[in-house]
């Protein structure tokens, strides 16, 4: 089993809830302080990762992620397949109840959510119904253009959803290393990723024990590990990240 970092935009909701407060997505940028989104932005909902911001609820839908040029290029390179898991990061600060940033939060990479590969297609070969609304496939010409679908259930823990988002924040979910918290790229992860990060071969690899410290790329998109050697390792420590999520499935 293979897995894969993805550094990328956030999924948006509709809504959010901001403590027992209720507000569009477009009510929330507003009045964040120094936000360059507005309530007119368009979004790009990619990757599409819960049914729940799409209308009519049932409508046929699947989890998609979709990535082209030189991004996806990589991940062909990395021979990217089926069962691989794409595990999304962004950068978050936390805010209070009355939507500004708190004072002593630091801007942090947290991980989102994620999609284990079921399949995946070009766009200009195969268009799914349930697929028709998607970003890449109404602008189908890119160049190396390709969506992946998740699977229904994870392979490694079947209780949980293929794909999805964490509900909540928590420590376990946070890349930016506790003792930079002013360097947001500055990341503490588990020692098995130890030189074994795509765009990651000229970096300064610190070891910390069962982890090690490393300055994210700036340049790149995809972040793919290779989990050969370490699957035990690597298992034990998605089980758990994956202990937050409660129980089903993506679809």
């Amino acid at each position: 089993m293979c897995f894969r970092w993805t550094g990328t935009d956030a999924a948006v909701r509709r809504r959010a809830s901001v403590g027992a407060a209720t507000y569009t997505f477009g009510e929330l940028v507003s009045r964040l302080p120094g936000c360059n989104v507005t309530s007119d932005s368009r979004v790009h909902l990619d990757p599409d990762l819960r049914r729940d911001m799409h209308s009519p609820s049932n409508a046929p839908w699947r989890p998609m992620f979709g990535q082209c040029d030189s991004a996806e290029r990589h991940l062909e390179k990395q021979e990217v397949d089926r069962n691989d898991l794409f595990l999304f990061f962004g950068w978050f600060r936390r805010i209070g109840h009355d939507l500004s940033f708190e004072r002593s939060a630091h801007d942090e990479h947290v991980l989102w959510g994620w999609l284990q590969v079921d399949h995946y297609f070009d766009p200009l070969e195969v268009e799914p119904e349930w697929a028709k609304r998607h970003p890449h496939c109404l602008n189908k010409r890119r160049k190396w253009n390709r969506v992946y679908v998740g699977r229904k259930s994870l392979s490694f823990a079947p209780s949980k959803p293929g794909a999805g988002t964490f509900a909540a924040y928590h420590p376990d979910l946070r890349l930016t290393h506790p003792d930079y918290a002013r360097r947001r790229s500055q990341w503490r992860i588990p020692s098995f990723f130890w030189e074994k990060l795509s765009y990651h071969r000229q970096a300064a690899w610190i070891p910390e024990g069962q982890h090690c410290s490393i300055s994210s790329a700036k340049i790149g998109q995809e972040f793919v590990f290779d989990t050969e050697e370490h699957e035990s390792a690597v298992q034990k420590w998605l089980h758990k990240l994956f202990s937050h999520v409660p129980g089903g499935t993506s679809y």
